[in-house]
């Protein structure tokens, strides 16, 4: 199963890079990160696509909207979402695989956020 992450980005420039870098070096690579830029005004998309992220537009402005329009250009098997200042745990990746996988029933995942 492919996972394509979904990343809504408005003016995240100085957390975009270390949210990459979390998804880049998980123990299982997603299969696409599609970061979906929300009118940014500063280095965000620049930064995302320096960082091999595929970038589109919703210029339609809120998350909400970012978020679908990220989710209906996905090609992957399962759809997942973190926000852009987001540092996603080693394994994130493997771990959502791994529920699908496994049990044929699940048909979305959770699990609990910490700020930092």
């Amino acid at each position: 199963m492919k996972v394509s992450v979904v990343i809504p980005v408005y003016n995240e420039e100085k957390y975009i890079s270390q949210c990459l870098n979390k998804l880049l070096h998980q123990t299982v690579k997603p299969y696409e990160i599609i970061v979906v830029d929300n009118n940014s005004k500063d280095a965000s998309v620049e930064i995302a696509r320096r960082l091999g992220a595929t970038v589109i537009t919703e210029t339609k402005q809120g998350m909400t909207y970012a978020r679908n329009k990220g989710f209906n250009t996905a090609k992957g098997d399962i759809l997942a979402r973190c926000d852009a200042d987001s540092l996603v745990p080693l394994g994130w990746v493997e771990k959502i695989k791994k529920h699908f996988e496994t049990d044929k029933t699940v048909v979305g995942v959770s699990g609990p956020g910490y700020m930092y």
